[in-house]
């Protein structure tokens, strides 16, 4: 690994019921438009990974949820 790169933190939720999985589909005007993806994001300073987890949930969805261990 290049020793001038900083590693970004990220999440994400497995949600499913039965067979079905959740996925989010990203805005045409954003990076990878239209694409589909698991709802998460990038850990913020100062967030621990289940605190970052359960703000993207609250953004995303507005959901409130308990994440569980990973």
């Amino acid at each position: 690994m290049d020793k001038n790169i900083i590693p970004t933190e990220v999440v994400a939720a497995l949600i499913w019921e039965g067979s079905r999985f959740l996925i989010c589909q990203r805005p045409r005007h954003k990076a990878r438009g239209s694409l589909w993806e698991f709802v998460g994001g990038k850990v913020e300073p100062g967030e621990t990974k289940a605190q970052a987890l359960a703000r993207e949930l609250r953004e995303e969805l507005g959901v409130e949820l308990a994440v569980g261990a990973p």
